[in-house]
C-alpha cells in the first residue's frame, strides 16, 4: 500500500526521485490523465498516464520524438521472501527510437537507479 500511495502522490514524487524539479498531473491518477514533468537540465516534457493497475502497475508514455514514444512501466510484484519487487522499464516504439532510448539512457542512466533506490528506502521508512 505505501508503494502504492508514494507512485499515486504524482506532485511530491521529487522528495525520492532527486532529479525531478517538478512534476505535475493535470487530473487524477488514472488512465488518460495527463501533466508534465521538468527533469534538471531538461526542458519540461508533456506526458500521458496510459494504464493504471492499482497497488500493481501503471505506465505513462512520452512523445519523444516524431511517430516515436517511450513508455515508463512501473510495477510493483510481491517477492518469495515475503516482500515486493519494485521494477521500473523503458520501452521506446516507432521509427526513431533507435535514437531515443541512447539519449534516454544518457540522461537516466545513473538517475534511474538512485530514484528507485530511494523510493525503496522512503516506503520502508513509513510501512
Amino acid at each position: 500500500d505505501v508503494l502504492w500511495e508514494l507512485w499515486a502522490d504524482v506532485p511530491a514524487r521529487p522528495e525520492w526521485d532527486k532529479g525531478l524539479e517538478y512534476i505535475e498531473l493535470d487530473g487524477p491518477f488514472e488512465a488518460g490523465s495527463t501533466g508534465t514533468v521538468k527533469v534538471e537540465g531538461q526542458d519540461p516534457v508533456d506526458y500521458e498516464v496510459v494504464a493504471v493497475h492499482p497497488k500493481d502497475s501503471y505506465t505513462d508514455r512520452f512523445n519523444s520524438l516524431p511517430w516515436t514514444h517511450t513508455d515508463w512501466h512501473h510495477e510493483i510484484e510481491p517477492n518469495a521472501d515475503g516482500g515486493y519487487d519494485v521494477t521500473w522499464r523503458l520501452e521506446t516504439r516507432g521509427p526513431l527510437s533507435l535514437f531515443t532510448l541512447p539519449v534516454l539512457k544518457a540522461i537516466f542512466g545513473e538517475e534511474i537507479p538512485t530514484a528507485v533506490d530511494e523510493f525503496v528506502a522512503l516506503a520502508e521508512s513509513r510501512s
